[in-house]
């Protein structure tokens, strides 16, 4: 008999495989398809400025479209609910593959990227980011969901993160300056207590729900 980590794995994989190559597909077709036709049009500049503004636009798409279908493929967590399971293991193994996921494509495609069209972009950073942003935004869906809060949360904490992404890459609300190449600590200690909090956040959403606890309405 599987364990239920071993169960949840394996249902994801078996249930949603499809998400996920068509997501790992959908992802990596656009920038492949813009640094292609670059080439034929007068070759790779990895040092010019609008590389570094594609570095910022491609990497965050990348990542939330692959995201997306990984999440999609999961499934409802609802459906567990009445699994003998603890809401903190249901949460576990429903976040930390997602993280695992997301943080692996999204280093994948640009090593990658770099490997083909020698674009030098940085590969750690964003990575870490996308996997503690999904994370974040599944905590935030399992918080509020079913309520007008959702969307109140949808459009501030992930602008909120987003403009903490773009910080790494010079001023906040400036055209970006260089590339964002070493995780200090004080950004390593950042990402892992945004990961950390979500997890709080969504252990308590999912035993909310679970229990069948409405937030209070908006209205």
């Amino acid at each position: 008999m599987r364990s239920i980590p071993q169960a949840l794995i394996w249902e994801l994989w078996r249930h949603g495989r499809w998400n996920l190559l068509g997501g790992l597909l959908i992802a990596n077709l656009v920038p492949a398809l813009v640094f292609t036709a670059l080439r034929f049009d007068g070759g790779v500049d990895p040092e010019h400025f609008s590389f570094l503004m594609l570095h910022i636009t491609l990497v965050p798409i990348n990542g939330f479209v692959f995201a997306a279908q990984a999440f999609t493929a999961q499934g409802n967590l609802a459906r567990l609910y009445t699994m003998p399971a603890s809401t903190p293991t249901l949460v576990t193994w429903h976040l930390l593959p997602l993280m695992v996921l997301v943080g692996a494509e999204s280093a994948a495609s640009s090593a990658v990227l770099n490997a083909q069209f020698g674009l030098d972009w940085p590969v750690w950073g964003p990575a870490f980011f996308a996997a503690v942003m999904v994370a974040a935004i599944a905590a935030l869906h399992w918080l509020t969901e079913h309520s007008g809060w959702e969307v109140v949360a949808m459009l501030t904490v992930p602008l909120a993160l987003g403009l903490w992404f773009k910080s790494r890459y010079g001023a906040m609300f400036s055209m970006p300056e260089f590339f964002w190449r070493q995780i200090t600590p004080a950004e390593g200690a950042t990402l892992a207590g945004i990961a950390l909090l979500a997890y709080a956040v969504a252990v308590y959403g999912v035993a909310r729900n679970r229990r069948g606890v409405p937030l209070p309405s908006l209205g």
